[in-house]
């Protein structure tokens, strides 16, 4: 597969041809260069343009040897009238990482908005330890914001993005009543339930683990589990903390469960690129990121912060937005005797059907 770089050169709005066209970025380094999901110059700096027509000039790039979703970055040289002129184009090879924003691409348009300059896409040697430092900031609390974002005027509460609740399920073991969470686990959203194939009731309520720690003192008989609890998993701090769900009775069986969850997220860098999202959230994320670069870094200029957080709250009002249009209503029903309808309305997640009391 190729992908088509072309670039017109107009003088006052008429085609116009240059004198010479060319792939280079400023500092004579390279024509295109990968920027993820490893850095890479693919195209040589000065390699030449094809001329299509009058003022019109192309280069087709071949990125069949490289992985879905790759970005990068082409620089082409005009030079008219004596005057050197520097283009810059992104792009992207089609596949299910690139619709997002990249750790990279935020980090660059961080540097170029504080006045750091690109530092060759990130991966030079331009930007000193205490540049590098304040754009990782900028980016980590930008991330953190929008993931945690503020309650925005006239609501009660802060949006909770679909995106990070996702469902999961696990398999129960006869005899073992504690099954460790992943580890991206953050709180649990409603009740615990068996799945469709269960010809049994559908739901685990919670209790606390100090109930569960009771009635096992009392009976630790085992059957079908009806409670459960979460609960952390002591820990010394030289490694994450792993939380758990307690079920009671014990399991005495193999039981197929299921369970919706907010979930922790981890921050961007180098290892963990592509922000949560997608698409749809880019431009908040990166507006969220560069409002905090300017109250952290600009803080002399209060009209432009001003201006920078309110840029950043209509962004996060339209991504809430989208958001709550693309939420479902309901999870759907088991349709094996008893209908059992699953409804989630906002962070409610419960379960009903005939002669259930919640």
């Amino acid at each position: 597969m190729t992908i088509a770089i072309q670039q017109n050169w107009k003088v006052e709005d008429v085609l116009t041809d240059v004198t010479t066209a060319k792939l280079s970025d400023p500092t004579g380094t390279y024509g295109i260069r990968r920027l993820t999901p490893t850095q890479s110059d693919v195209v040589a700096d000065g390699t030449a343009m094809t001329k299509v027509s009058t003022g019109t000039y192309r280069y087709e790039y071949d990125d069949s040897g490289d992985p879905a979703g790759s970005t990068y970055t082409a620089y082409i040289e005009f030079v008219y009238a004596g005057a050197t002129y520097h283009l810059e184009r992104d792009f992207n090879k089609p596949g299910a990482a690139t619709y997002g924003i990249t750790y990279t691409q935020i980090k660059t348009h961080i540097a170029d908005w504080l006045g750091l300059g690109r530092n060759s896409e990130g991966a030079g040697s331009d930007w000193d330890t205490s540049e590098v430092y304040r754009l990782d900031e900028a980016i980590r609390h930008g991330y953190w914001r929008f993931i945690y974002n503020a309650i925005l005027p006239g609501e009660k509460t802060a949006h909770q993005w679909s995106f990070m609740e996702p469902t999961t399920s696990f398999t129960t073991t006869a005899s073992d009543y504690l099954y460790d969470l992943p580890g991206d686990f953050g709180a649990i959203i409603g009740d615990i339930l068996y799945d469709n194939d269960e010809d049994i009731d559908r739901v685990i309520k919670q209790v606390s683990p100090g109930y569960i720690d009771r009635q096992r003192a009392v009976n630790d008989a085992e059957g079908r589990p009806i409670r459960f609890a979460v609960r952390p998993k002591a820990y010394n701090q030289t490694a994450e903390q792993v939380q758990e769900f307690m079920l009671y009775p014990t399991p005495d069986d193999a039981y197929d469960l299921v369970y919706h969850y907010n979930a922790r997220f981890a921050e961007l860098s180098a290892t963990n690129l592509y922000a949560l999202g997608g698409q749809a959230h880019r431009d908040t994320i990166l507006q969220s990121c560069r409002d905090v670069a300017t109250q952290f870094f600009r803080d002399s200029d209060l009209a432009l912060r001003q201006r920078e957080h309110e840029m950043y709250l209509e962004r996060l009002q339209a991504s809430v937005e989208f958001d709550r249009r693309n939420s479902p209503a309901f999870l759907g029903y088991n349709n094996e005797g008893t209908k059992t309808t699953v409804v989630r309305h906002g962070h409610d997640f419960f379960c009903a059907w005939p002669g259930y009391e919640a």
